[in-house]
């Protein structure tokens, strides 16, 4: 891009989209060519005094704080510490466009390191937050955690956002957060009806607009500053609050999020619009829930009527498929023990090892096994693929058996999952509450001030969530939202998206590790979903292990990824064993948490969408179903879903039961799993 014409040709349909002005770009261009961060001409710094500076100081203002006593401060820019941005001379509207430089950018989970390890980055954020230092953090090595909490907690108010492609993967997206130079943080938000407001605010302008750009020519971003509306000298500027979420849940929180960085709560009427959006929230899922229950129950019961005409017994509730044709593959159409074994294809090397060594693939008194194995995918009919990231449903369309659904996105992705549970699962103490964090953060907000959080400064309901990417890592939380700076940390990591929140339940979990998130594994053998030609054919395996992760607290948990696991998996019958010593009745897992945990499963991939376009007879899958294990009124212990995972965790496995594999394809293949597969 060396001529205006290719810059123009580039990036015009971009900037016209994004609002800036035809008769800027030119200048714009020029700007950017010729790297001028001009700024300064037209704009600014001025401290506003704190009370407690002004009682504290007892002598002669500087000429910085008289020119800011003599500026007419917004209300909404008091709220801020540090300082705020004002014309040098009059501006005309879209007479000109500003570079503004960017102090630092990160990704949550790596942002707590670079300050702990950059001590000249800490001191400059500290300078732009206007952070003094504390008398506890002066001198000691050991103060530097503290010194990076305490930044982190006054941050938030001027960190933006902004997201890019992954150029090596088109359907991906990287986010970003920012904090801009002294200039461009100095530039508060503020609305509209602060001209309603006392203490001079009439005279507040927001007509300046503000927008990262990336610029690719360079590899660089920066922010641009332009004015829709003309500014007197002296004129304190102030931008509008532009946020991702906004046109998805509305200015309330938008408000939340910039309104009275001090700690106040917003305006009532904002608070009162989050609290009336949980409460309809929590009364449409138990609509839901009431109403899934009621299907239940008369599909249940047509289909023992069904099945006692026929003379057949049925001990629990079977899903027909959406129409009334069932279709059941099988590759072998009898019980010859001569037909040849299936040819199998496993991508990987270890479950490969453990199935070749299994009695299902080996000859035994001269007869063959169930399988064997083959070493390229076009040679199989059953194909196993751990490592494929499959474009579409004609991958492998010659074998005869798929381990693989293109569903499979509605349950792994956190934020899908919480659509799906909402539709058809409902409100259930079996499911952890899931927010969309770009479409529900009102409800969201409401949950923390309806249960107790910011509101009642906290109490015996408080709202304890986390924050998931679309690949189910943690990147912030969990915490409790028991002030507003807390709430509008969490909305501020939310602003990139697409993340979703989740109600974590740790405090009331059982844990066989003090300190540390107990989460349950259990597999989950999908021989097919519920279709148009096909039911529901689905199980949970009997074998489960028990992973520990340690729990986050505190400021340090914030944009922490889940750390790594403090203790390693114990197998699924050490845990019952210590969970039957913990309640005092034998088989717990048998009476109480697996009927639970069949039924919520059962619901769940009920609800599953199935593709257009796919044989569900020759299609299946192997999921994680991750829980936690909670103890109800009456001392039952109960199942809550945390979410599902596309794959098993196959080190865990081949360590604890390698056997688990045979069963797998015994289960999708054949039908029977050899006692260890429990039918949903």
């Amino acid at each position: 891009m060396q001529t205006y014409e290719e810059f123009q040709a580039a990036l015009e349909g971009w900037l016209v989209a994004a609002g800036v002005p035809m008769r800027l770009h030119r200048r714009l261009h020029d700007k950017i060519r010729g790297g001028v961060f001009d700024s300064g001409r037209s704009f600014a710094l001025a401290r506003w005094a704190r009370e407690t500076d002004e009682s504290e100081s007892g002598g002669e203002d500087s000429e910085e704080e008289a020119a800011a006593a003599a500026v007419a401060t917004p209300a909404s820019v008091h709220h801020y510490p540090g300082y705020y941005l004002v014309a040098n001379c009059d501006l005309r509207a879209e007479e000109d466009i500003w570079l503004v430089d960017h102090c630092c950018t990160f990704q949550l989970p790596t942002l707590r390191d670079a300050l702990t390890r950059d001590e000249t980055l800490r001191r400059r954020l500290e300078t732009i937050v206007r952070l003094e230092p504390a008398a506890e953090a002066a001198t000691a090595v050991a103060s530097v955690e503290q010194q990076v909490d305490r930044l982190w907690a006054h941050l938030w108010p001027y960190v933006g956002t902004y997201t890019l492609l992954n150029p090596r993967h088109d359907d991906a997206h990287e986010h970003y957060w920012f904090v801009a130079d002294e200039i461009g943080s100095a530039l508060h938000c503020a609305f509209e009806d602060d001209a309603d407001a006392e203490d001079g605010a009439a005279g507040v302008n927001t007509q300046l607009l503000t927008l990262p750009f990336y610029f690719a020519a360079q590899q660089c971003v920066f922010s641009l500053m332009w004015l829709t509306a003309p500014v007197e000298a002296g004129a304190v500027l102030t931008r509008r609050p532009r946020h991702r979420f906004e046109p998805y849940c509305g200015k309330a929180v938008s408000r939340v999020l910039c309104e009275s960085w001090s700690g106040e709560p917003p305006k009532p009427d904002v608070v009162q619009a989050c609290r009336a959006a949980w409460q309809e929230h929590r009364r449409r899922q138990t609509h839901v829930a009431a109403r899934r229950t009621a299907r239940n129950e008369v599909e249940e019961e047509a289909n023992r009527e069904s099945q006692q005409r026929r003379g057949v017994v049925v001990a629990e509730a079977v899903y027909p498929p959406i129409c009334a044709l069932a279709v059941q593959w099988s590759d072998r159409a009898s019980a010859d023990d001569t037909a040849p074994p299936l040819p199998v294809y496993v991508s990987h090397r270890g479950v490969a090892s453990a199935l070749a060594a299994s009695p299902a693939f080996r000859e035994r008194a001269g007869a063959t096994g169930s399988f064997r194995l083959v070493s390229l995918p076009g040679e199989a009919a059953v194909v196993w693929m751990t490592n494929h990231a499959f474009r579409g449903v004609s991958d492998f369309a010659g074998a005869r058996y798929v381990v693989h659904l293109p569903e499979e996105a509605q349950l792994t992705v956190p934020r899908h999952l919480a659509a799906l549970l909402q539709t058809a699962v409902g409100h259930t103490p079996l499911v952890v509450d899931h927010l969309d964090a770009v479409s529900q953060l009102r409800e969201l907000v409401g949950s923390a001030v309806e249960e107790g959080g910011t509101e009642g400064g906290g109490g015996a309901a408080e709202s304890v969530w986390e924050l998931r990417s679309e690949d189910g890592r943690r990147v912030w939380g969990p915490a409790t939202l028991s002030d507003w700076p807390r709430v509008r940390e969490l909305l501020r990591v939310a602003e990139t998206a697409p993340l979703c929140a989740k109600r974590v339940v740790d405090a009331e979990a059982l844990s066989l590790v003090a300190g540390a998130r107990m989460v349950l594994h259990i597999p989950v053998l999908v021989r097919s979903l519920r279709s148009a030609a096909t039911a529901l054919d689905a199980y949970v395996h009997r074998f489960s292990w028990a992973s520990f992760a340690p729990l986050a607290g505190g400021a340090a948990a914030a944009g922490a990824a889940a750390g790594p696991p403090c203790r390693a998996p114990l197998s699924g019958d050490v845990v019952w064993g210590q969970l039957a010593a913990l309640t005092g009745r034998a088989g717990v897992w048998e009476t109480e948490v697996l009927p639970a945990l069949r039924r919520l499963l059962r619901d769940v991939l009920v609800a599953v969408t199935p593709a257009d376009g796919v044989d569900h007879a020759r299609r299946g899958a192997v999921w994680e179903a991750q829980f936690q294990l909670v103890l109800q009124d009456g001392g039952a212990a109960a199942p809550v879903l945390l979410g599902f995972d596309h794959q098993l965790d196959y080190g865990a496995v081949l360590q604890l039961a390698p056997s688990l594999f045979e069963d797998v394809l015994n289960t999708l293949c054949l039908g029977s799993g050899g006692g260890g597969a429990h039918r949903l």
